[in-house]
């Protein structure tokens, strides 16, 4: 599984926020300071939707909605292969 960065993770570390929630500088480091986590994330969850992840299936390449990439682990059911497996490539969806 890819490194994968989650609303939680740039809602922690203010270079991820920089990058991914606000790359037009729209928010000073000290309003960054001064919200919590949780208020951060409801933030990036508003401007971006709920968070999802896509799992694809590396024995049939199809593809399937997680709501956490570590729903893959240690198993998740494919739709076409029709029995649960790890064998996935997990992305974010947004």
């Amino acid at each position: 599984m890819a490194d994968l960065i989650t609303y939680a993770q740039i809602a922690d570390r203010w270079h991820l926020w920089q990058e991914y929630a606000d790359p037009g500088a729209n928010m000073t480091e000290e309003e960054f300071d001064g919200m919590t986590i949780k208020a951060r994330v409801e933030a990036i969850t508003y401007m971006f939707g709920q968070e999802f992840y896509i799992a694809e299936c590396r024995r049939c390449d199809r593809e399937t909605t997680v709501d956490s990439p570590e729903m893959t682990w240690p198993q998740l059911e494919c739709p076409a292969c029709e029995e649960s497996h790890s064998d996935w490539d997990v992305r974010s969806g947004n």
